[in-house]
């Protein structure tokens, strides 16, 4: 199975997992509490806004000197 699966073409299979993989969190998501899940995505949105934030040596308050 293994040998196969090496033969096989590489970009189809992963394709193929990302699609498996987006079906199983479709399905966990659709089992969980409506309540619950808008938590999730509530904590998930505001972890992306956390990542978007482009880090800085200055401290709180502090401005670049035009120069």
């Amino acid at each position: 199975d293994s040998r196969e699966l090496s033969l096989a073409d590489a970009h189809k299979r992963t394709t193929d997992l990302a699609a498996e993989d987006s079906k199983e969190k479709r399905d966990r998501e659709a089992m969980m509490p409506a309540k619950e899940a808008a938590e999730r995505k509530k904590t998930q949105a505001a972890t992306e806004d956390e990542k978007k934030k482009v880090p800085s040596l200055y401290r709180p308050g502090e401005k670049p000197q035009d120069h």
